[in-house]
């Protein structure tokens, strides 16, 4: 059975399945605390158009998966962004999810209408980053409905995984 990982006196590495982390080449490490970052692997950027609704329909869902066009033994690291004013702004990341979600409240007439929403996650398998979102619109009628604005996600894979 392979050593998958070592902390020593010179720092911490990870091989990947089937490698001795401390006979190995660098190449086939996961991780080792002497580099100053992770292996990147993919990014990309996604735009999220979601769907229109009609009148007499509130809600909707958006569906998109990113294929890395490789396997990884388990999910990798990720990270996502999202631009909001020409800023980038991190919604998460890890191997497992990140998630952004915004809520809208209406005042008219000394109340508050029922909040509209939007949701956004981002999760990762060993093949696919999996962008998943959902929306209320908030009213039936023209003027009480809020449309979810577009979103740019920045997405970053990492060959790093354990």
């Amino acid at each position: 059975m392979a050593i998958r990982a070592v902390l020593d006196a010179s720092g911490l590495k990870i091989g990947k399945p089937g490698f001795d982390a401390d006979a190995t080449a660098e190449a086939n490490l996961n991780f080792n605390s002497d580099w100053s970052a992770f292996g990147l692997f993919l990014q990309d950027t996604h735009q999220v158009n979601w769907p229109s609704v009609p009148t007499n329909q509130r809600t909707g869902t958006y569906s998109h998966d990113v294929n890395y066009g490789a396997a990884f033994s388990t999910a990798p690291v990720f990270h996502v962004e999202v631009e909001i004013g020409g800023v980038w702004r991190v919604i998460g990341g890890s191997s497992s999810g990140a998630r952004l979600r915004r809520e809208i409240r209406i005042y008219t007439g000394g109340t508050w209408s029922r909040t509209a929403f939007f949701n956004l996650s981002v999760g990762a398998t060993a093949t696919e980053l999996q962008i998943r979102g959902d929306f209320d619109v908030g009213g039936t009628f023209a003027q009480d409905r809020f449309l979810p604005p577009n979103l740019l996600l920045r997405y970053t894979v990492f060959s790093y995984n354990f």
